[in-house]
């Protein structure tokens, strides 16, 4: 099958910011391969900002988060988005959330091909899913999803049909200047970034992923005289904002957090270059491995074969051992497994390792 260079695309990811930062690898790809193509996402509303590191794309359209009450406040632009989405001539449409809502996008989107995993429909459907959609689709793949890492599951979707190399290409994130306005940091005059620094985000809002605030505490005490600068990167919560002010307590001097939420091209800015982070298994995570910053990541019950980092120079901290990728033998996920087994120690110890090289 022949694929005009000019080809036009739809991805549709309405799903968590983290999935939306790594669908990106797929997207430049595409814009590799066909650099005159037009290539559009959908994603879930907040989740735009994580594309700014992203060169390969053109529009993005957004849909609300599937809450019902704030889904009827927006219904409205909703509705706009759906009526500009049916208004494009798409050659290809790609859903790769698996979910209804993806699916439902592609349905009103105009395209001469649709794609989906058929395994997945085949696997968690409904009666009606499984009889509705393969109407719908003009093709698709039967992409097995466990112990595959999830830039490889949305690659897969699309690459035979846009004959694209064999392997995406890595994560990455455009180079950001640091703005300490933009970024809600209050910092001397005449500051720069020091490059012995370190980008802590120890904020999540999945409890069997959140590590105990006292041993944030302990981290913090034991790693603050290694670095110049430290960065605070938290979510919107009150505690979260609570447990970076008794961090920031510990070495004020060099210690530094956001007074707002800190935007995504600005902990770029402050990944690019680091000496290191240490995070939970958040979309944090995934920007560092994007920005090339080598990683702790302190782990929990999701499986690390798919959502672990994806980044040679990152390890992760389960069940109170340091593992190095590909993680192959860590299989399958374990709801049991929290990251309160972490003890501190260890976590102290994989940052030293990793921070001297």
């Amino acid at each position: 099958m022949s694929v005009s260079p000019h080809l036009r695309c739809l991805f549709i990811k309405p799903k968590m910011i983290g999935d939306t930062l790594l669908l990106t690898p797929t997207l430049d790809a595409v814009r590799t391969r066909y650099p005159e193509a037009t290539i559009d996402v959908f994603v879930r509303s907040g989740c735009e900002s994580i594309l700014d590191g992203s060169r390969s794309h053109n529009e993005v359209f957004t849909t609300a988060p599937p809450h019902m009450d704030e889904a009827r406040k927006t219904w409205g632009r909703t509705w706009d988005t759906m009526r500009t989405l049916r208004r494009q001539q798409y050659d290809w449409i790609f859903e790769c959330s698996d979910t209804g809502r993806g699916r439902y996008a592609a349905l009103v989107a105009r395209g001469r091909h649709r794609v989906l995993n058929q395994l997945e429909l085949s696997r968690h459907g409904s009666r009606f899913d499984r009889g509705l959609w393969p109407l719908v689709f003009s093709d698709s793949v039967d992409l097995e999803l466990q112990g595959r890492h999830a830039i490889d599951s949305n690659y897969l979707l699309a690459r035979d049909f846009l004959q694209l190399p064999p392997d995406p290409p890595i994560l990455d994130y455009r180079p950001v200047n640091f703005d300490a306005a933009a970024a809600n940091l209050r910092v001397p005059p005449g500051f720069r970034l020091a490059p012995s620094r370190l980008v802590i985000h120890c904020g999540t809002r999945v409890a069997a992923k959140a590590w105990p605030d006292e041993r944030w505490v302990e981290l913090m005490r034991a790693l603050a005289p290694q670095f110049d600068q430290i960065f605070l990167s938290t979510g919107g919560s009150t505690g979260e904002g609570e447990l970076a002010r008794r961090l920031a307590a510990i070495a004020p001097e060099k210690i530094f957090f956001s007074s707002g939420l800190l935007p995504w091209n600005q902990l770029a800015a402050l990944l690019q270059g680091a000496r290191l982070f240490i995070g939970v298994d958040t979309a944090a995570m995934h920007l560092a491995a994007a920005c090339r910053c080598p990683s702790v990541v302190i782990w929990g019950p999701t499986s690390a074969i798919i959502w672990g980092p994806r980044a040679a120079n990152a390890v992760i901290v389960l069940d109170n051992r340091i593992a190095r990728p590909p993680f192959a033998a860590l299989e399958g996920d374990d709801l049991t497994r929290l990251a309160t087994r972490n003890t501190t120690s260890t976590v102290i110890r994989a940052a030293k390792e990793l921070a001297a090289g």
